[in-house]
């Protein structure tokens, strides 16, 4: 049983590194879209256009951010109980063996 904990929550670890690197992804490709937004803003009003599509683009990797750290939040709740069990489990296992 220990074991299979200690493998589950190395998977567990995994996952959660994966989604906190593609969260700072994302925050990059926001960021770059902010900049492309602030750019065409300042070009003309013939560009209106182009600030409105890039602003559409920020619209979808914004929503893509708010589900990658939703996922996260998850993952570290699952992070969470899977570490007290394993406690429980050692503190059990060094008090009452």
């Amino acid at each position: 049983m220990l074991q299979k904990e200690k493998e589950n929550f190395a998977r567990e670890s995994i996952k959660m590194n994966d989604l906190h690197h593609t969260i700072r992804n994302q925050e990059l490709v926001i960021g770059e879209m902010k900049n492309k937004i602030a750019m065409f803003e300042k070009i003309s009003d013939s560009k209106e256009k182009d600030v409105s599509a890039t602003r559409e683009e920020l619209n979808v990797a914004t929503n893509l951010l708010n589900n990658y750290q939703a996922k996260v939040k998850q993952l570290e709740c699952k992070y969470l109980d899977i570490i007290s069990f394993w406690i429980d489990d050692q503190f059990s296992l060094c008090f009452f063996s």
